[in-house]
């Protein structure tokens, strides 16, 4: 894991302020590229529509990679939460794993955890074992946005697509063999 904190992107003149950015490696994964990760950090004060609007910038110029939202309130406000859902919305794409760029929100919660060894104990009930092997960063990202605003997983949307897919296509199919 590699780690920049509190810098500058400047392109065409317009200066992107990062709080901090990561990139990380998991250690079974050695033949896939490590993901960068950009993170949106507050202390007490809330995330903003100019922290989402950076953010939609960010996973633009920088596609697949994570955006984090991590704050030390113990809740999001539900000014944050529209904000941060219009980012997940906006990044909602694809047909991979994953969708065209992650979010993975943390609150105190999960940064400062009642027993320091189990950040993440509320998604290990949630998880599966593939879930840990194939992508866990992924699969955390999905479990955050699930939490805290109350959306599907991509998981569960691809699914649905697919099942409704299936659907059609088996409409078809029996369509096609009444006819003949």
């Amino acid at each position: 894991m590699s780690a920049l904190i509190g810098f500058e992107l400047i392109k065409n003149k317009n200066i992107k302020e990062v709080d901090l950015a990561v990139m990380l490696q998991e250690k079974h994964k050695d033949n896939v590229p490590p993901d960068l990760i950009f993170c949106e950090c507050k202390t007490y004060k809330n995330f903003t529509s100019g922290d989402a609007n950076r953010m939609i910038e960010l996973g633009t110029e920088f596609p697949n990679s994570i955006l984090t939202f991590a704050t030390l309130n113990d809740e999001l406000s539900e000014d944050e939460e529209t904000e941060i859902l219009r980012v997940v919305n906006h990044f909602r794409t694809g047909v991979g794993h994953r969708p065209a760029n992650p979010i993975l929100i943390l609150t105190a919660k999960e940064l400062l955890p009642d027993d320091l060894w189990d950040h993440f104990s509320e998604y290990k009930q949630e998880s599966k074992p593939y879930h840990r092997y194939n992508d866990w960063i992924g699969n955390l990202c999905e479990f955050s946005v699930k939490k805290h605003l109350n959306v599907k997983t991509w998981g569960e949307i691809q699914s649905e697509q697919w099942e409704e897919a299936m659907k059609k296509r088996n409409e078809t199919t029996q369509d096609t063999q009444a006819t003949e």
